[in-house]
């Protein structure tokens, strides 16, 4: 596990985290809630998770950081990527909201409706 909660952590921690995700190999959870990790961090995490056998990793908690719905898209695509996890499809949701309603809210609708056909994995992305 990975559990950095209200750690201070920002985009660049969070790149040099994900490229240690990606040596660990029976990593099942990664939580960096509660951190000031924004777009430029989440996509840089992205990057990294791409590279995980996705059915492995069973939390991926970034709730309360600095995400857009730019860096929350970037994660969502590589974990509905895994196998099992559904699918955003090819333009996403979250793609396709009004500009002014960038910035995600508590409770990410977008996000958690796709989460609801999978099975003991979650992707929280909620207080951003």
């Amino acid at each position: 596990s990975i559990d950095l909660p209200s750690k201070f952590v920002g985009d660049e921690a969070a790149a040099l985290l994900g490229t240690l995700a990606m040596q660990c190999r029976r990593l099942r959870n990664i939580d960096l809630s509660q951190n000031a990790i924004g777009d430029q961090g989440a996509a840089a995490l992205a990057r990294c998770l791409a590279f995980l056998p996705g059915f492995m990793l069973t939390l991926l908690n970034l709730s309360g950081n600095l995400l857009t719905a730019r860096g929350a898209d970037d994660l969502a695509r590589v974990f509905f990527s895994w196998p099992g996890n559904g699918s955003l499809g090819g333009e996403s949701q979250l793609d396709q909201r009004d500009p002014k309603e960038q910035i995600l809210g508590h409770s990410c609708v977008a996000v958690s409706a796709s989460l609801k056909s999978m099975h003991a994995r979650t992707l929280d992305l909620s207080e951003n």
